[in-house]
């Protein structure tokens, strides 16, 4: 359990660090996306856009570093994650398709395999918050991160993963 506890923590840090990452590096793009998808006025976009990837990059530092208690941090994780989700959700169900840019992907609409990732997502931050506190063990961090990483690059990639198995089933 402790080992599943810790690929959750690892993976939802992960998750929100390449989720910051790429918003930084596609500043402009995803500013302009919160304008677009989100009627979030072009005076408040750079604001909104610079918050959001500030706290995303907040919790992924505090989920990565071996100090303190990272149940307060999952918590923030969830209800993060729960607020995008609705949100997201929200404004899927009652103007059509959007463009999220979760990842950096600009031209690529929301999509129900996009809230079933942020679904799974909030189970495994659920299951470590009602898990027992774990003890962290130094020597296993880096092998933890690596399949950490493997589960976040799954979940990030769920949609184009889903189109691919189905492309192929309509050949067989």
């Amino acid at each position: 359990m402790e080992l599943l506890l810790s690929i959750c923590r690892y993976s939802t840090a992960l998750l929100f660090l390449l989720a910051a990452i790429s918003k930084i590096l596609k500043f402009k793009s995803f500013r302009r996306n919160l304008s677009e998808s989100f009627n979030i006025p072009n005076s408040l976009s750079t604001l909104c856009a610079l918050v959001i990837a500030v706290i995303e990059l907040s919790l992924a530092l505090w989920l990565l570093t071996l100090s303190g208690s990272a149940k307060f941090a999952m918590l923030l994780a969830l209800l993060l994650m729960v607020v995008f989700s609705m949100v997201l959700a929200a404004i899927y169900w009652l103007k059509g398709p959007l463009r999220c840019n979760c990842f950096g992907e600009q031209h690529r609409t929301f999509s129900v395999a996009d809230l079933a990732r942020n679904l799974l997502i909030m189970c495994g931050i659920s299951l470590y918050l009602i898990a027992p506190e774990v003890q962290f063990q130094p020597v296993m961090f880096m092998p933890l991160l690596a399949v950490a990483l493997a589960l976040t690059l799954v979940l990030i990639h769920l949609h184009e993963t889903i189109e691919l198995l189905s492309v192929r089933s309509e050949y067989d």
